[in-house]
């Protein structure tokens, strides 16, 4: 039980992180998720969650060409 709290905890940082650094990206303009991928060193299944709960949360708009941009 106290693995599976650690895991989640380690997993839970790391989200934040990349939520984080991809609100630090867009600061400089509006990017595509292959450059945000990149930028984050994460995972694209990853990024494109953050940038979902982002936009959910009304911080993170898409742009017609498909790239994310800062609201």
């Amino acid at each position: 039980m106290i693995l599976l709290k650690i895991i989640l905890v380690r997993r839970g940082f790391e989200i934040v992180s990349v939520k984080s650094k991809i609100v630090e990206e867009l600061k400089s303009g509006s990017k595509s998720v292959e450059e945000l991928i990149k930028a984050t060193g994460s995972k694209p299944g990853v990024v494109k969650g953050q940038l979902t709960r982002l936009i959910k949360e009304g911080k993170v708009e898409k742009t017609a060409e498909g790239k994310y941009k800062l609201k």
